[in-house]
Formats: structure tokens, C-alpha cells, sequence
């Protein structure tokens, strides 16, 4: 019976074994297995979007079925991104359009932000196709704040290139080209050449509509030369394509024509239709130079359809040009008008204003020479309108295309400047920990030092002998209630959390020196910091008069955009966007990290209370003083005028009031009003004014000097 009932045990314990493995660890195992296989189909599924699309989809169905039996958002989301892709190299936009709007619709900025960055991205790429330029820029820059806010640098770089295109067709060919040398500093950084290729291709195409045609083939010599090492042949169409296009400028047709059927039997490969589109385009357009008319007009009508097949508005608009150009070539005018009317039409809805300028001078042209008069003139002051805007004459900037080819030719050396600066130093792990610990050390002495300081002002002023400085006094002359309040513990701990996980990740990483965006983040905590302990300690004084002595000229120009990159990190999400008008106000006479500590809690007191919305800074000289004003309102709706504003004062934060008190102290004034708007929102408005110059502290300073 003994033996009987070890057996017993035995037994029910390796039942029991079987029933958990078969409860938990199997399911686990097989899921673990089917999420694999899920993942092997979007990579074949990948690898075939451009050779076989419909293959492709089929693989992507098979995977989400797959997924039905165990969910995964991940590689839910994975597979249509994918799916998505697959669409779009069919030109089945709407599709992917509402296929990635269903994603943003599943996912959120809190827990999301990089999967909703990438969705608002591709989205931006297919109103793009389309044409519809203005939306394309709305979803890229939401993209981009998105990345930013997640410290997302290769994406950010990706964002910006794409940005980069988009200002060059719409004639922005100065923020083109800031977007792009951005990119290409980040890719750099990086180290992903494929990726930079791609970026200098872009460049060079801002250089060819900026006419300096050998600068432009520079650059897509660089390109073509980075795609070649990698051994990435089908990247190079777009370069190859390009550089014909530049050596066509420069009278050297036959080699135009070699580089554009190069590029064409790229994209043929790839089966791109859009690719191909503009090939057939651009050597149509050297064969009627050559006069190989019959030639020219077969592979422009192939471009026209094509371009139609692919939805492509920019293939479409071109093929429409140069067959225009084909027919005036034979004398038929009234066909030609007719081709140079239909792309104008394309042009004007996708805003493209050097191909609307383009085609109302070929336009003018064409009814001149039929005689049609009237028209010739309509045409040819719309050409004027549209050269007038390009260089900036209907905004009162009368800048010249030579001056404004100058100040790209200088911004182009930020290329190297970029680079220089990137490598300047090499901080190995000891050094890197040693830093983080010196300057977390000089943070607490600075900390012990001003309390020990506050102390012992406000001593010296209570008794004719100052008490000993210890930490029994500074923690008697804390409030304790204002340090066991969890939001200001927030502002406090969560900066020096964040250095503090900088340095863990930094020695951890296989890095040995600090990224651009690792300083601008350590930046940011470290000013918010220096914020809130200023705060902190401005509050347990009553003497703020030795607090904001270090008065000189301040330029606000260079506080604001450090400012809203600090609210950028601290925000979660883009609830709050910022527009800085103030460029090149008078400098004030102050001490600036008290202007700082107002700024920033003025703007903090009015993000917290708007919830979502577009604060604006504005800046103007009003009698002796500089009125700031910060609000969710522009300036044209709301402006602060002491006789308005007073009487609708909001009841003041303990900050706010500590705000006031620095100002008064600055010799300037502060106040805040909200108006409940007849839209249902509540508008906030905040102004400060400070002096413009000090006459007093002025006049020391010179004779100081003197």
C-alpha cells in the first residue's frame, strides 16, 4: 500500500505538471510561433511591394488572419503600415488612405506618439501624390512635432527631408533647403548613407531651380557615388534622372538623354510608374530640342499616361508642358494652348507656383503670337503676380534672386559647420559619469549657498545679529506644505530624473560622446530646474529686491525659442502648439534669469488652464517700455491695453504672484485677463512690460566704462 500510494503522488503531480504546461506554457509557446511566422510574412511581404504588389497583399492577408487567432496590436499595426505601402505602389491612394486613417484612429498620442508620427507621415506622402500640397505639409509637420516630442532623430531627419521637397515646389526654396541641410546633419550624425544620399539628391534639386546647374550635379554626383558603394542600384534613378535634367540645361543633350534612359530602364525594373513617367518626359523634352519630333511625341504620350495611371500630378503636369512645347514645334498653337491650359488647371490645385509662373508665360507667349491680344495680357500679368510673389515683392522684402542665391550659398556651408560641430568632442564613459556628477554637485552647493543666503538676508533684517545658517533653519523657513504638494515635487524631481536617466542610458549605450539632441534634452531639464528652484526659493523670501540685481541688456529674441523647446519636452503630447512673433524687439534693461522665470511661468499658467490650443508671443515698444504679450489669442483679436485688460484681471496664482512681485521689482507690471469668447472658448491673454533702458543703471555703466 505504501508503494501504491508514492506511485499515487507520483503521478498526480506529473498530471498536474501536464495541465499548467498544457494551460500556460503552450499557449505561450505556440503564440510565440505564430507572432513569428506573422513577422516572416511582412518581411517577404516587404520585399516584394515594388515586384509583385498583389503577392504581397495576399502574404499580409494571410498574416492578419493568422493574428485572428492570437492579437497582437503590434503586428497588427505592422502588417497594415505595410498593407498601406502596398496600396500606394498601386496608386490606390484612397485605400491607403482610409486604411491609415483607421490606424490613427486605434492608437494615441500618450501611448502611441511614434506609431501616430508614422501613420501622419505616410498620410502626408499620399496627399503629396495627389496634389494636395497644402494637406501634405499639415500631416508631415504634425509627424515631425510628433517625432521631436519623442526624440525620434532618424525620423525626425526623415520628416524634415520630406518637408525640404515640399518648400521647394512651392517656391520655398529658402526653407527648402533649411529643412534639408537639418536632415542631412542628423543622417550624417548618424551614420546612415543611404539615407543621405537621398537627402543630397534633394539638395541638388534646390540648386537646379535656383539655376546654379553645376552646384546641383555636385550634388547628385555625391549621391550617386554614396548609392553605387552600397551596391543600391535602383536608388540611383531619381539622381541619375535629376543630373540629366542639369547636363539638359547646360546644352549637352546627348548626355542628357544617356542619363535619362539609364534612369528609365531603373525604374522599369521596379515597375514604377511614376518613375517612368518623368523619364519618358525629360527625354521627350531633349528630342524636341534635337527636332526628333516623332520620337519626342511617342514618349511624351506615354508620359501622359503614365502619369494618369499613377495619379501622379507632377509626371501629368510635366508631360502636358512639353507637349505643349511639341506642338508649338509644328505651328499648332491652338493644341498647344489646350495642353498649357489643362496643366496650369493641375498646377493652380497643387500650388506649385514655378510651374504656375511657367505655363502663364508659355501661355502669354502662345496668344501673342495667334493674336489673341486680351488674353496674352491676362496671362502675362498673372506670370507677373505669380515672379512678384517668388521673390518676395507682395510682402514689401524686395529681395532679388542674386541675393537670395547669396544666402543659400552661405547656408550651404552649414553642411560642414554641422559636421565640425558634431565631432567636436569625444566624452569617454569615465568622463561622461565624472561631468554628470559635477554638475549635479554644483547644482546642490548653488542650492545650500542660496538657501544659506535667503536665510541670512531675512535674519539680518528680523535681528541686528544674524542667526547661524544651518538646515534646522532653512527647513523652519520652507513651507512644508508647499514641498508635500505632489505637482511642485513633480517640477522639482522629474528634471533631475531626467539627467539622471541621461547619464544611465548615455553610459550604457555604446556611444562615447553626447548626440545633439542628448544636449538640447539635458539643456531643457536644466533650465526647468533652474526654473522651479528659483521659484522655490523666490517664495520663502520676502526680500525678492536681492534677488534680481544682475541687471543688463536682454534680448528676448534669443529667450523665446529656448523656451518653447523646454515646453516642447515637457509636453506629452501636441495639445499645445507655440508661434513666436517676436524677432527684433529693443533690448530691456534687466536681470534676465528673472525675465526667464516670468516668461516661462506666465506660459506655464496659460497652457495649464487652455488644455489644447496655439499660444503667441508678441513684442512691442509702448512709451518707455516693452510690452510682452503671451496668449491663445493672436494680436489682431485681443491686445493688451491697460485700460481693457485691468478691469477683467483673473484671480493670480501663488506663482503669479510671485511673477508680479519680480516685475514690480524690474520696474514693469504684470497682469492677466480671460474672456469667455462667443465660440465657447476662453481666452487668455498675459503681458509684463519692462523698461527699455534704465537711465540710472545706464548712466553707471558708462561712467563705470569711462
Amino acid at each position: 500500500m505504501k508503494i501504491k500510494s508514492v506511485c499515487l503522488g507520483l503521478f498526480g503531480k506529473g498530471a498536474l505538471f501536464v495541465l499548467l504546461y498544457i494551460q500556460f506554457v503552450q499557449p505561450a509557446h505556440s503564440a510565440t510561433k505564430l507572432h513569428q511566422q506573422v513577422l516572416e510574412l511582412n518581411q517577404q511581404a516587404n520585399s516584394l511591394i515594388y515586384e509583385n504588389p498583389q503577392k504581397a497583399i495576399r502574404l499580409i492577408e494571410h498574416g492578419l488572419e493568422l493574428l485572428e487567432q492570437q492579437p497582437d496590436f503590434e503586428l497588427y499595426y505592422v502588417l497594415n503600415i505595410t498593407l498601406s505601402d502596398t496600396y500606394v505602389q498601386q496608386d490606390n491612394y484612397q485605400q491607403a488612405h482610409v486604411l491609415l486613417q483607421h490606424l490613427l484612429a486605434h492608437t494615441s498620442i500618450q501611448t502611441h506618439a511614434d506609431k501616430q508620427a508614422q501613420a501622419l507621415s505616410r498620410k502626408g506622402e499620399i496627399y503629396w501624390y495627389q496634389g494636395d500640397i497644402y494637406q501634405a505639409v499639415d500631416s508631415l509637420e504634425k509627424s515631425l512635432n510628433l517625432y521631436r516630442a519623442a526624440n525620434k532623430p532618424h525620423d525626425i531627419a526623415i520628416a524634415q527631408n520630406n518637408l525640404g521637397i515640399i518648400h521647394r515646389h512651392l517656391g520655398n526654396y529658402e526653407q527648402a533647403l533649411d529643412y534639408l541641410l537639418k536632415s542631412l546633419a542628423i543622417k550624417e550624425s548618424l551614420d546612415n548613407p543611404g539615407s543621405v544620399a537621398s537627402t543630397l539628391n534633394n539638395i541638388g534639386v534646390v540648386y537646379f531651380y535656383l539655376k546654379q546647374y553645376e552646384k546641383a550635379i555636385l550634388y547628385y554626383n555625391k549621391s550617386i557615388e554614396v548609392y553605387q558603394s552600397l551596391g543600391l542600384r535602383t536608388e540611383q534613378a531619381d539622381p541619375i534622372n535629376n543630373k540629366g535634367q542639369a547636363l539638359e540645361k547646360l546644352g549637352q543633350f546627348e548626355q542628357a538623354i544617356e542619363h535619362y534612359e539609364s534612369s528609365l530602364s531603373i525604374e522599369q525594373e521596379i515597375n514604377n510608374k511614376r518613375g517612368q513617367g518623368f523619364s519618358h518626359a525629360t527625354i521627350g523634352a531633349v528630342l524636341i530640342k534635337q527636332n526628333r519630333l516623332a520620337e519626342a511625341q511617342l514618349h511624351l504620350e506615354k508620359a501622359h499616361q503614365l502619369g494618369l495611371a499613377s495619379q501622379a500630378t507632377q509626371v501629368q503636369n510635366e508631360a502636358l508642358f512639353q507637349l505643349g512645347q511639341l506642338h508649338i514645334s509644328l505651328d499648332d498653337f491652338t493644341a498647344a494652348i489646350d495642353f498649357w491650359k489643362k496643366g496650369l488647371s493641375i498646377a493652380i490645385k497643387t500650388s506649385e507656383k514655378e510651374k504656375i509662373m511657367r505655363f502663364h508665360q508659355h501661355l502669354a507667349d502662345a496668344y501673342e503670337t495667334n493674336q489673341n491680344h486680351k488674353a496674352a495680357l491676362h496671362h502675362y500679368k498673372q506670370y507677373k503676380n505669380v515672379a512678384e510673389e517668388l521673390l518676395g515683392e507682395d510682402q514689401g522684402n524686395n529681395v532679388k534672386r542674386v541675393e537670395f542665391q547669396n544666402k543659400l550659398l552661405k547656408k550651404d556651408q552649414k553642411i560642414t559647420e554641422l559636421n565640425t560641430q558634431l565631432n567636436l568632442k569625444t566624452l569617454k564613459y569615465g568622463e561622461l559619469e565624472n561631468w554628470l556628477l559635477f554638475s549635479f554637485g554644483v547644482i546642490v552647493i548653488l542650492i545650500i549657498l542660496l538657501a544659506i543666503s535667503i536665510i541670512y538676508y531675512k535674519n539680518k533684517k528680523m535681528n541686528s545679529k544674524p542667526a547661524k545658517a544651518s538646515w534646522d533653519t532653512l527647513k523652519n523657513n520652507i513651507n512644508p506644505q508647499q514641498l508635500s504638494d505632489k505637482k511642485l515635487q513633480d517640477k522639482l524631481l522629474k528634471p533631475l530624473q531626467a539627467i539622471n536617466n541621461l547619464g544611465h542610458d548615455l553610459q550604457s549605450s555604446d556611444k562615447q560622446q553626447l548626440s545633439k539632441a542628448q544636449i538640447k534634452s539635458l539643456t531643457c531639464h536644466s533650465v526647468k530646474l533652474n526654473i522651479h528652484l528659483r521659484n522655490l526659493i523666490f517664495s520663502v523670501t520676502n526680500n525678492i529686491d536681492s534677488l534680481c540685481t544682475e541687471k543688463y541688456f536682454v534680448k528676448l529674441s534669443s529667450l523665446i525659442p529656448v523656451l518653447i523647446d523646454v515646453f516642447h519636452d515637457s509636453l506629452d503630447d501636441l495639445s499645445i502648439n507655440f508661434i513666436n512673433n517676436i524677432q527684433t524687439p529693443p533690448d530691456v534693461w534687466a536681470d534676465e534669469h528673472c525675465v526667464n522665470q516670468v516668461i516661462f511661468n506666465t506660459t506655464d499658467y496659460l497652457i495649464t488652464h487652455m488644455g489644447v490650443g496655439t499660444i503667441y508671443f508678441h513684442a512691442y515698444p509702448s512709451q518707455q517700455h516693452l510690452m510682452i504679450r503671451i496668449s491663445n489669442v493672436p494680436l489682431s483679436k485681443n491686445t493688451c491695453t491697460t485700460e481693457n485688460t485691468k478691469a477683467h484681471n483673473t484671480t493670480k496664482s501663488s506663482i503669479l504672484s510671485l511673477s508680479e512681485k519680480i516685475i514690480n521689482q524690474l520696474n514693469g507690471e504684470l497682469w492677466i485677463e480671460s474672456n469667455n469668447a462667443q465660440s465657447g472658448k476662453t481666452e487668455y491673454t498675459a503681458c509684463f512690460t519692462l523698461p527699455l533702458k534704465d537711465s540710472d543703471s545706464f548712466n553707471n555703466i558708462e561712467s563705470n566704462n569711462d
